[in-house]
């Protein structure tokens, strides 16, 4: 049987440091009062500071603050509201960010995605009361509503009253998550990054294939032993497909999950770390 392997040898964080281009993601550069890279159009009852220390030791954040029960604060990157979009490479999965709050107000942070031609092609949110007194990640999901590849994109996070005035957050740090997978020879099949990973409990296989085929997916430990059988030869038309595994039965550790398309063999790394 002929098999072509991939292995993915690039980690998660360097493929993202490749591909994402997020302006001053991590908030530590500013002037006059606004982080560069942004602007803001908050409402005289909101607003945008620097906040120290940031994240996991960065030197700053950025607060969103309400002085007022109408008021909102709000920051968009780009330099204005005609100039809001910035290039990217490829069409990112997920938003991350971390967020902290004692007395939050509403917090939306959407992102859109355009390909050539300045066609939305995908759009994410996330939208909470983050009430978390300890630096606490969020995640922004990209859903695609049409094909092609993501050329520029938009991140507006923006606070509103839950309560009352006297509400704020701070948000750092902020991802794009890609797939990491790769295309082989055939142009059958791609991967996407495992999700969540590392993973405790649940953890979702997502692909991609261009052509009907027969799939097996199966997860083995490092020494090559299979622990998991996911799908055995099932035929499968074009499209993509998200698979969740129950990993819970795992030990802790670096394992690598295979589908097998056709006799094409595609590798992917996954982290099992178990909750405390």
């Amino acid at each position: 049987m002929k098999i072509l392997t991939t292995f993915i040898t690039l980690g998660f964080a360097a493929v993202n440091s490749l591909l994402a281009q997020i302006p001053n993601s991590d908030f530590n550069n500013w002037t006059s009062g606004v982080p560069d890279g942004w602007f803001t159009t908050t409402s005289s009852f909101g607003t945008v500071t620097q906040s120290s220390p940031g994240y996991n030791g960065s030197p700053y954040a950025v607060s969103l603050y309400l002085t007022n029960s109408g008021g909102n604060a709000e920051i968009t990157t780009g330099t204005d509201i005609s100039n809001n979009q910035f290039i990217i490479s490829g069409n990112p999965t997920s938003l991350t960010g971390w967020v902290k709050s004692s007395n939050p107000g509403s917090l939306n942070v959407t992102v859109n995605i355009w390909k050539q031609g300045g066609i939305l092609i995908g759009t994410g949110n996330y939208n909470a009361v983050p009430a978390y007194s300890s630096w606490t990640q969020f995640t922004a999901p990209i859903n695609y509503s049409a094909g092609g590849q993501g050329k520029l994109a938009e991140i507006d996070i923006n606070l509103t009253p839950n309560v009352g005035p006297g509400e704020g957050v701070l948000v750092d740090s902020l991802n794009f998550n890609y797939p990491t997978g790769v295309i082989n020879i055939e142009n059958n099949v791609s991967l996407e990054s495992p999700y969540p990973n590392p993973a405790s409990d649940i953890c979702t296989v997502i692909y991609s294939i261009q052509n009907s085929s027969a799939v097996k997916i199966a997860i083995y430990d490092l020494s090559g032993r299979k622990v998991m059988n996911l799908m055995d030869n099932t035929k499968q038309t074009p499209g993509r497909y998200i698979i969740p595994a129950n990993v819970s039965a795992l030990t802790n550790g670096v394992y690598v999950f295979t589908i097998t398309a056709d006799e094409i063999q595609y590798t992917q790394k996954m982290v099992i770390i178990k909750n405390k």
